[in-house]
């Protein structure tokens, strides 16, 4: 009996010891997790932390070559506008031509003296008068259009008003088919309109000033020679085999272009080209 309560004993004893022990063991575990899950979560800190401070860092390594940079140019400028000032531009102190430098002085008062062409082969502004009178791009556009609408005005009142009439006399002597047209001087009333139109939309686009400098040199160039928009013109296109010639007649007397067949486009003088490229004036 006695051995009976013994064993017993023993196997309970022996069951509490290991209940016991398993407990201990699943507690030591659950903590051991506990450890290992906190050590992550600080590892995930830390490479953050370590992460953040690296963008602080560099962030403010490129703040500080900011500042080196406006701090070189603030002090570039300071030298450049105080201590070493760009010369004032003055006749009276450079003179008229001065030397080394990329300009000299020209009163206005001698521009309408100048002679240059106002105008390109496309009939725009050309880039001395452009550069003489320092237009934007804006305002040579604005003078191009000026000038194309005139142009256009022009050539409308030629088709008008032009007819065909026999080739001059002057022009007997030259071989080849002659096609003549006649073109009367524009009416005055005619032609104040269209020059004083012209003249508004270059004052427009200029300003008074230049816009009138401007309009008294394109007039000397095109409207004011014997063969010019205010004279009577007769104007012939002589064929001859694969040469074409262009006769402009007025007052007795002539100018005349030639040019090769397979050159019409490019030599043709553009400002009578509406006559017989453009209409049904010639055939």
């Amino acid at each position: 009996m006695n051995n009976l309560f013994l064993s017993a004993f023993i196997l309970a004893a022996s069951g509490a010891l290991w209940f016991a022990a398993h407990t201990s063991i699943a507690s030591a575990r659950a903590e051991i997790r506990a450890l290992a899950a906190d050590r992550d979560i600080h590892i995930q800190s830390s490479e953050s932390v370590a992460a953040e401070t690296r963008r602080l860092v560099d962030a403010a390594a490129a703040k500080e070559r900011e500042l080196e940079r406006l701090r070189v140019n603030v002090q570039t400028n300071f030298i450049t506008s105080v201590i070493a000032p760009e010369p004032p531009s003055n006749p009276r102190i450079e003179g008229h031509w001065p030397k080394d430098r990329p300009y000299f002085y020209l009163s206005k008062k001698f521009l309408d003296a100048l002679r240059y062409n106002p105008l390109t082969d496309s009939d725009t502004i050309s880039d001395a008068a452009a550069k003489l009178m320092g237009m934007t791009e804006q305002e040579r556009a604005a003078a191009s259009a000026a000038y194309g609408q005139a142009r256009d005005d022009s050539r409308r009142m030629e088709l008008q008003s032009a007819y065909p009439t026999n080739a001059p006399d002057v022009l007997a002597h030259e071989r080849g088919e002659k096609t003549s047209l006649f073109i009367p001087k524009l009416p005055p009333d005619q032609g104040k309109a269209m020059s004083d139109a012209f003249h508004a939309r270059l004052r427009a686009a200029l300003g008074a000033q230049r816009g009138d400098l401007l309009l008294m040199r394109i007039a000397e160039t095109y409207d004011r020679s014997a063969f010019g928009i205010e004279a009577d013109r007769t104007v012939t296109l002589i064929r001859s085999g694969k040469i074409s010639k262009l006769a402009i007649s007025s007052g007795g007397g002539y100018t005349m272009n030639q040019f090769a067949d397979e050159d019409w486009e490019r030599e043709f003088p553009r400002e009578y080209a509406h006559l017989f490229r453009n209409s049904r004036i010639v055939p």
